[in-house]
């Protein structure tokens, strides 16, 4: 019995060893192919100043909270190439797979986090937004690592946990302003699940966070507070077009056409955009009937 579990965990562990190989593969490939975006020429040109210039062009932009910017400003310290300067972002998706499919492992098994690993792994927006000079890599690293760090506190409750949950939430929150409206919803599907667990003393604690849910979140608003009123400047902004397109049946099929990934903007939906579909429908079901994945369709809402 033994030596069966020490093969299975062998075994586990050498394919989420390959399956970290394989992202780093598909993420290093052709890291300089594409060339700068408008967006990273401006992030290269703020980051090429002195740091009150970087402070204030961070903060009239107020297009993203300042973490990720700090990263890439580090790295500037090493006179990086174009395709150096991304190499972080690179880093930072290979370890968003690892702790998408830890995440997953833990609420639903070893088998489910190797296949939601080798699935994010291949996922096309993964790879290319894992190749930008922008916040999109740490904020698909910092968003998972914060449910991780919740899950870790449910299963276990102690200081030491809490206190590592809390900073991974200011953490988040300080990478991306969409993280913290998908990472605000995704928490709540996971203690609402966990309250009605099985598991009596997992639901004992989750019950305990949600009640005092809004003191937590209070203390996250306290070290974000720094930055609030940069972001409430930003959200006050006109928006670049004030006539927003009507939303059209055309406007639904080219929506998703990109998000099942068609080769062209706004291409019809083929067999393979259908097949897409239907996969995601299913996986919708298999998360909903399945304790410990019902919180994936909540997250994956704003994911």
């Amino acid at each position: 019995m033994g030596d069966a579990l020490t093969t299975r965990r062998a075994l586990g562990g050498a394919l989420a060893a390959a399956i970290l190989v394989t992202a780093a593969a598909l993420r290093f490939a052709r890291l300089g192919f594409f060339s700068y975006g408008l967006d990273e020429i401006l992030q290269t040109y703020w980051m090429a100043g002195s740091w009150d210039f970087f402070w204030d062009s961070l903060r009239f932009d107020a297009g993203n909270p300042p973490l990720a910017y700090l990263v890439a400003r580090a790295t500037e310290l090493l006179a990086p190439s174009d395709a150096a300067r991304k190499i972080p972002g690179v880093l930072f998706g290979i370890a968003g797979v690892g702790v998408f499919a830890s995440l997953i492992a833990r609420r639903a098994g070893p088998r489910a986090g190797l296949i939601a690993g080798i699935l994010l792994a291949f996922a096309p927006f993964h790879v290319r937004y894992s190749q930008e000079l922008r916040p999109y890599p740490l904020a698909l690293l910092t968003l998972p690592l914060a449910l991780l760090a919740l899950d870790a506190f449910l299963r276990r409750p102690a200081v030491g946990r809490l206190a590592a949950c809390f900073v991974s939430f200011v953490v988040a929150v300080y990478t991306f302003y969409l993280s913290q409206i998908v990472l605000a919803l995704a928490a709540a599907a996971i203690l609402v699940e966990d309250s009605f667990s099985e598991d009596l003393a997992r639901r004992r604690v989750a019950r305990r966070f949600l009640t005092f849910s809004p003191v937590f979140a209070g203390a996250v608003f306290l070290a974000y507070l720094p930055w609030w009123p940069i972001q409430l400047a930003a959200a006050s902004r006109p928006p670049v077009v004030d006539v927003a397109s009507p939303f059209t049946a055309a406007r639904v099929v080219r929506l998703l056409s990109f998000f099942f990934f068609a080769p062209w903007d706004g291409e019809p939906l083929r067999a393979g955009g259908f097949l897409y579909a239907a996969l995601i429908v299913a996986g919708v079901v298999i998360c909903i009937r399945s304790p410990g994945r019902r919180f994936v369709p909540v997250w994956s809402v704003g994911g």
